[in-house]
């Protein structure tokens, strides 16, 4: 984290986690894990490049449940 700061492409207040969380989600890969670690000091984030399986349910916008729902009161 010094590193980037003294860089000035970061920033202390860890705001970049939760962006880096929400991309991940995005893409559909598995969730970064943050390890802490005392001896040496450090912070690691691990970012798995593998994807989760998307389902059919992962697609449903809420558009999409809209129309189902009109499409399910035609047919009664």
């Amino acid at each position: 984290m010094k590193m980037f700061n003294l860089l000035n492409i970061g920033e202390r207040a860890g705001s970049g986690i939760p962006s880096i969380y929400y991309v991940w989600t995005n893409q559909h890969w598995e969730t970064p894990v943050l390890k802490e670690r005392f001896v040496p000091e450090r912070t690691v984030l691990l970012l798995p490049l593998k994807r989760v399986p998307i389902t059919n349910a992962d697609k449903k916008t809420p558009k999409t449940l809209r129309q189902k729902e009109v499409i399910l009161r035609w047919m009664k």
